[in-house]
């Protein structure tokens, strides 16, 4: 080989390394955010949930569980999609703590977590005693990841759950043909 060629396999090899090392840089995936500081998000056992407030805006969803059956109680009492349910229950049952992101109220809005941008979520036990609230904002850098708030916190947390899509199903009501409580 030519004193040429093995300089040009060299500046190849650099460069191949260097574009690696960026893609490994740049993957949202190998980020330790905030020196792995987490909050825990709840305790309360979810499974005693019986009624589920969802609001974004001025729109508020109310699941309402009576006689062990599931209703929407915003929509004329409608019987709710279980399996709806189940998956959102599920999903707020994983979420045990999260990775505070940010500690900063002027960056909210870039989480989706300022006033007006984020959609409430409230579990409440038969007593109303709340069980979780939380602020769900955007999805996070992953597509499995959500960016959240307790109420009363300052700290954005990163959560390894897409609650976007437990939160906004196309309807909360059960298809018709097996909807025995719609005054529809």
């Amino acid at each position: 080989m030519t004193s040429k060629t093995k300089k040009f396999i060299t500046l190849i090899i650099i460069l191949i390394i260097l574009v690696a090392v960026f893609i490994f840089w740049q993957n949202p995936l190998n980020h330790k955010t905030n020196n792995g500081n987490t909050e825990e998000i709840s305790t309360a056992n979810l499974d005693n949930a019986q009624k589920i407030e969802i609001s974004k805006g001025d729109k508020t969803t109310i699941l309402q569980k009576e006689n062990d059956k599931w209703l929407v109680s915003s929509e004329n009492n409608a019987e709710a999609n279980l399996d709806y349910i189940n998956k959102l229950i599920d999903a707020l049952k994983e979420v045990k703590q999260g990775t505070i992101i940010s500690q900063n109220k002027d960056k909210l809005a870039t989480f989706e977590l300022a006033e007006g941008q984020y959609t409430k979520v409230k579990l409440s036990d038969s007593s109303n005693n709340i069980l979780l609230e939380l602020l769900v904002g955007k999805m996070g850098p992953a597509y499995t990841q959500s960016y959240v708030k307790k109420l009363n916190s300052d700290n954005v947390l990163l959560i390894n759950q897409n609650l976007l899509l437990s939160i906004t199903p196309n309807s909360w009501i059960k298809p018709p043909e097996t909807n025995t409580n719609s005054t529809k």
